[in-house]
């Protein structure tokens, strides 16, 4: 019946459906008005509160209509000034231009939308969203950094000095955009769009500063561009009096209109054209079935349009979202001893029940079979014998005496199944006694029981079967070891030295490894532990150990924070022993009046050498270290004079130096005009490598400021004069 409907009064559905709408929207479509040809225009143009926090805001700008409602942008160019505004030096020229990439991704982005387009190498943090290149979340809001594959660079074109009539390459662009290309300058500069369809002039232009050319801009404002923010306040983009110069970051609205009447714009440009109807129908159908849609018998799942059409040109779409259920099967089984309640419904024999389930749109998906089996009794005779001693526990029944029972066992259903035989044997305890008597030295252990003295004690023995038959009366006899003693017990000696270990406690004594009497001479080489074994007139024997450590102490002498320091200087000289041990003696003694301390503190005042003479606590075993301190004279020569940044791994960089550590507070490096090339704070830790906005730097004569900090406290601040070395083929 499911499928008769789709066949049948689905199509009526339709097809009065379709004659509404297009009836409804006949009249509309008359006054809709032709589509204008679309434009990229700029509507915020930021130099960031500090450094390079640089962005720039499009809006895609067309009046919407039933057969057009976005812009192509692939190929539109993106530049500072590329020389039309001002060609020569200082007028913000960086060298290159990006583009929109040819890519789907730009070939129909909607009236209206905001595209932001960021410097990802120092990112402004107004920016708090996230990139969205390709605005996956439909809210007509692109953002996405300079880099993005999603543009194509030129490396070359423009370059400074250019020309007014400077005219775009249509060829030599490489994937991946780079903000580089577009980084402006504080004093002057422009932001240009160009068409691909005219690349000999700007579709649109903002120009700010001190450009030479700048009637030439469709907009221009004459304040700077340190910490300002350039933004349309309303819908006249090409209107001097509705741009503002604001400042950064108070100003900045990175992703989103700028003013009220800006938005006004802005969403006005977002809205769909009136007379467009689009509806969705979700429905189903079985498989091996069709539905009916737009004049087809449709048997496969998926997504089927039906497009109706005014005289004005606006389309009315029908979607219908089909979906093809599989049916399953579904098997299952209950088994009882007795009746079966299913589905409310009493089952006393075996039987298999069906039933059908349907999806959320009624069509059949799961058929399901259950098989009720009802079981009888099938008994099974089973047997078990239990033994015990004296008696028997079965089933918290206490049995004495050898007996048969019989008990019933039953299935997990509850039917009576298994019979099962118990045969209780019950074996009797007969006992007996029986005594002994053990001997042992100091102590014994019987039964995991140890014995120190003298006694008696009983023991129970077990039959075969595992009954007490047997009871054993043990006598229990400790004798007395003499205790065996060595002197000295432990000790310590210097290497190579000998000492006398002598053993008593016994009238019986034995060296292990040695011949020798009660007395013995030992030179060991390294740490050795010796034993003597006494034996009394009883036979019990006692062992003794000694362990005699050879002390091999060595003393060293260290200095912190180094071996080189500068004049005035504090510095500790410390020692460090493998043993225990007393410092004896400093050298040269008028300079250490505590002569016992480990460690003694000093200022430099010149190079020296150092001794100290110290003695391990338990040997006495002397040891003697030194070291030597140099102070350096003048540890502040800091900056190379040249560098060469040729890429073959030596000076390619220029960074201060010098023998003691430090950090560096402060490291600028300007050109001769006074533009600050490098800084520490912002650029690579490693120095700078002569590279200037992403270009080799011209050869010439640098200025530095330099402030660094020592380990020692000491601040020192350098300015000079560096030289970049180039070498040209």
């Amino acid at each position: 019946m499911t499928n008769s409907f789709h066949r049948t009064t689905g199509k009526k559905y339709l097809q009065k459906w379709a004659f509404a709408i297009r009836f409804s929207l006949l009249a509309f479509a008359l006054f809709l008005p032709a589509a204008l040809y679309a434009q990229l225009r700029i509507n915020e143009v930021s130099q960031g509160a500090s450094g390079s926090k640089e962005y720039v805001e499009l809006v895609v700008v067309g009046t919407r209509t039933c057969s057009d409602s976005c812009a192509d942008l692939r190929g539109w160019i993106i530049d500072d000034n590329n020389g039309w505004l001002g060609a020569g030096s200082g007028q913000g020229i960086a060298t290159g231009c990006s583009r929109f990439a040819s890519d789907a991704n730009w070939s129909c982005v909607p009236y209206g939308s905001i595209i932001l387009i960021y410097n990802d190498g120092d990112p402004n943090p107004a920016i708090t969203q996230p990139d969205d290149p390709t605005d996956s979340d439909h809210d007509h809001v692109y953002i996405l950094p300079a880099s993005s594959a999603y543009f194509e660079r030129h490396t070359s074109s423009p370059v400074s000095p250019s020309m007014v009539n400077y005219v775009y390459p249509a060829t030599g662009f490489i994937n991946g955009g780079d903000w580089s290309t577009l980084s402006l300058n504080n004093n002057g500069d422009a932001f240009i769009v160009t068409s691909p369809s005219d690349l000999s002039q700007a579709y649109h232009s903002f120009g700010y500063g001190n450009l030479t050319n700048f009637a030439a801009a469709d907009i221009f404002l004459a304040t700077s561009g340190s910490a300002k923010v350039y933004y349309l306040a309303d819908d006249q983009y090409n209107n001097v009096a509705s741009w503002v110069a604001g400042s950064a970051p108070a100003e900045e609205t990175p992703g989103l209109p700028n003013t009220p009447a800006n938005a006004t714009w802005i969403n006005a440009m977002l809205a769909p054209v009136n007379g467009t109807v689009n509806t969705d129908i979700y429905d189903c159908v079985t498989n091996g079935h069709s539905y009916f849609f737009n004049d087809q018998n449709l048997t496969v799942a998926g997504l089927y349009k039906d497009t109706l059409a005014t005289v004005a040109g606006c389309d009315s779409i029908i979607t219908l979202h089909l979906n093809v259920t599989f049916p399953a099967s579904h098997d299952s089984t209950i088994t009882s001893c007795s009746t079966v309640i299913y589905m409310g419904n009493p089952y006393s024999s075996t039987t298999d029940i069906h039933d059908t389930l349907h999806s959320y749109q009624g069509c059949d998906s799961i058929y399901n079979t259950v098989h009720i089996v009802i079981g009888g009794a099938n008994p099974v005779m089973v047997s078990d014998t239990l033994t015990g001693c004296g008696h028997v526990t079965y089933n918290s029944v206490d049995y004495t005496t050898t007996t048969f029972i019989g008990d019933t066992l039953q299935t997990v259903a509850g039917c009576d199944s298994v019979f099962q035989s118990i045969y209780i044997i019950v074996y009797p305890v007969q006992a007996a006694n029986i005594s002994d008597t053990v001997t042992g030295c100091r102590g014994l252990v019987i039964n995991d029981h140890v014995y120190d003295t003298t006694t008696i004690t009983s023991d129970t023995l077990f039959s075969v079967h595992g009954c007490d038959s047997v009871y054993r009366n043990l006598a229990v006899i400790i004798l007395p070891a003499d205790t065996v003693t060595i002197t000295p017990a432990d000790t310590a000696i210097c290497p190579r030295n000998s000492v006398k270990l002598k053993a008593s406690g016994a009238p019986q004594l034995t060296w292990l490894g040695f011949t020798a009497p009660d007395s013995l001479t030992v030179t060991p080489g390294s740490t050795t532990t010796y034993y003597i074994v006494g034996t009394s007139l009883n036979g019990c024997t006692d062992t003794a150990a000694a362990t005699v450590t050879v002390e091999d102490f060595v003393l060293t002498l260290s200095a912190s924070p180094d071996t080189l320091v500068l004049t005035d200087d504090v510095f500790t000289l410390i020692t460090s022993g493998n043993f225990p041990y007393d410092v004896l003696l400093w050298y040269p003694q008028y300079i250490f009046p505590r002569q016992h301390v480990y460690a003694q503190q000093l200022v430099a005042d010149e190079t020296r050498k150092y001794t100290v003479i110290a003695q391990s606590q338990a040997a006495g075993c002397k040891d003697t270290a030194a070291i030597t301190v140099r102070v350096s004279e003048d540890p502040y020569s800091l900056m190379p004079n040249a560098f060469t940044p040729n890429g073959d791994g030596l000076n390619d960089y220029i960074f201060p130096v010098s023998t003691k550590p430090f950090t560096v507070e402060k490291f600028i490096i300007f050109n001769r005009w006074g533009n600050q090339v490098y800084d520490y704070a912002t650029g690579d830790k490693k120095g700078w490598d002569g590279n200037y906005k992403g270009v080799p730097a011209a050869q010439a004569v640098y200025a530095y400021y330099l402030i660094v900090n020592f380990a020692n406290g000491k601040s020192v601040s350098r300015k000079g004069n560096i030289t970049l070395l180039r070498s040209w083929q």
